[in-house]
């Protein structure tokens, strides 16, 4: 915006955001926040508020202008997660669901995310 927010050092930031996908699939959202001269960002989870409202928050670690952006995506696993804990408490077959929570585990497993 217009006009930045100033901290001291110490202080915390927290950044708010509504966060939401069409339907009902689980969302997760991380903020992603760096002092302008630092090359890599950190990233740290957002928490989950009320309705679709996200929150999450860094410190001010040293004199200067800090970035953030947010970084939000449609949880997956989540999303198997709920479906599967149905099912097994229903006494649904489930066989196919853990096929493809190994699936979701081999894909993490080839695309983690190197610090």
């Amino acid at each position: 915006g217009r006009l930045a927010i100033k901290r001291v050092i110490g202080y915390t930031v927290t950044i708010c955001a509504d966060i939401f996908t069409d339907g009902h699939s689980p969302v997760a959202a991380n903020l992603l926040f760096r002092a302008n001269e630092q090359e890599k960002w950190q990233e740290v989870p957002m928490k989950f508020e009320v309705n679709d409202r996200w929150s999450g928050q860094f410190q001010v670690e040293k004199l200067g202008v800090y970035s953030y952006t947010i970084w939000a995506w449609v949880d997956y696993f989540k999303s198997w997660q709920l479906n599967i804990a149905k099912k097994f408490k229903a006494g649904m077959d489930i066989h196919t669901e853990m096929d493809i929570g190994i699936h979701f585990l081999e894909e993490a497993l080839r695309h983690k995310r190197q610090p």
